[in-house]
């Protein structure tokens, strides 16, 4: 069936290849003459009809740098985890989304070069930003909106790390004691009390939660920090059980669900604010570190608690803390 004026053709490349579909869109017409784009090349002839019938063409010099990032991540999702697209989104849309309705054929390096510098980042986290700026530049360059990526262009200096690391002082832990009943209150106090980072705490299954030992096995990023075993001190012990339900998979949950980390994330800043206190969720962790020092634990134990591998001491001597070790460790904590 031929198909209706305007709306364009496909047709089929010979010879032995993967996608010899083509996909193709008259865009506009010079002297009697089709000015004709490729809309892409696929497998079969379907997939070729429906990128057609989804296809609309943007004039060069009007597509924004948004309209760009809308298709290309539309795209780019479909390969990767559900986490890093919504890492990629947030960082969009916090450092990025300023240039939004400039056409991407005027955003020049010089103009790239200031954002990317104004970035008040940690290098680590300003490289992200880089690399997902080259990664949408180089779809427009693929897709013909622009004839050069102007992030091949950008120099990149060394930023400094703004992250400060603050610990909860006894005061405003005896705070949030007081404060128990608030939502979300005993999840801070426990990671306070256990170090555990936030994607194993919010990972954490109850499966591998022992309430009679007192202990519980996080999973981590790190090597060290692999199914290791995490004491828990008495003091949140009652938390820990009024938490616990056997039936759950996952140990933080909301209405019986998983809880993700932006979920988890925003509801912490919102608690911060209605209590009034200045923290990261990693403070959290660092506080512990810190507790653990002051009462004079054994370097040993805290390295094997908080899963790094090395706390001024090797990993051999730290490997052989057993469990009742460990649980004497984190009891020191008042």
């Amino acid at each position: 069936m031929k198909n209706p004026n305007g709306f364009g053709s496909v047709y089929k490349l010979s010879g032995n290849r993967k996608k010899k579909w083509v996909a193709r869109k008259t865009i506009s017409w010079e002297n009697g003459k089709q000015n004709r784009k490729i809309v892409g090349y696929f497998e079969t002839k379907n997939e070729a009809l429906k990128a057609l019938a989804n296809f609309e063409y943007i004039e060069n010099s009007k597509i924004t740098f948004k309209q760009v990032y809308d298709l290309w991540s539309k795209k780019h999702f479909e390969n990767i985890g559900h986490n890093r697209a919504t890492n990629i989104k947030s960082r969009y849309k916090v450092h990025l989304s300023v240039i939004d309705n400039v056409s991407i054929c005027d955003l020049k390096i010089k103009d790239l070069q200031k954002l990317y510098d104004n970035l008040n980042l940690s290098s680590g986290t300003a490289n992200q930003i880089k690399s997902i700026l080259k990664m949408i530049f180089d779809f427009a360059i693929r897709n013909e909106y622009i004839d050069k990526n102007p992030i091949d262009y950008l120099e990149v200096k060394k930023h400094k790390s703004v992250l400060e690391r603050k610990i909860f002082t006894s005061e405003e832990i005896a705070f949030l004691w007081n404060n128990i009943n608030l939502k979300l209150v005993d999840t801070v106090l426990i990671m306070i009390y256990t170090g555990l980072r936030i994607e194993e705490f919010l990972n954490l299954k109850i499966e591998n939660i022992n309430l009679e030992e007192r202990y519980c096995i996080a999973g981590s990023k790190t090597e060290a920090g692999i199914n290791r075993l995490v004491p828990f001190n008495h003091k949140i012990i009652p938390l820990i059980t009024k938490r616990f339900k056997e039936k759950n998979t996952y140990f933080i949950t909301c209405n019986n669900r998983k809880i993700s980390y932006s979920t988890y994330r925003r509801a912490f800043i919102k608690l911060m604010e209605d209590l009034n206190l200045k923290h990261t969720i990693h403070d959290c962790r660092h506080t512990f570190a810190t507790l653990m020092s002051n009462a004079e634990a054994n370097p040993a134990s805290i390295a094997k608690i908080i899963g790094h591998k090395d706390y001024k001491i090797t990993e051999k001597i730290y490997t052989h803390k057993d469990k009742n070790e460990l649980i004497k460790a984190v009891d020191m904590i008042n």
